[in-house]
């Protein structure tokens, strides 16, 4: 769905944005992901290590639902 493909987008902006690289972005990923998930982002990060790769990832995260 739209909402779900805004979604997706908005955690690929957020990780280039903050130097990932993303690799893969699927809006309906076959039943073995679980019936519950519609969607999927998949990111490569440079391990920095401490906080500074966490806050990367919580940003990621929190990136699609503010999109949606």
């Amino acid at each position: 769905s739209e909402l779900i493909a805004y979604h997706e987008a908005g955690h690929a902006l957020m990780a280039c944005l903050l130097g990932g690289e993303v690799q893969l972005v699927t809006i309906e990923p076959d039943d073995a992901d679980g019936p519950q998930r519609q969607g999927d982002t998949q990111v490569r990060w440079r391990r920095t290590g401490g906080t500074d790769f966490a806050r990367k990832v919580v940003q990621v995260s929190l990136a699609g639902p503010v999109a949606r």
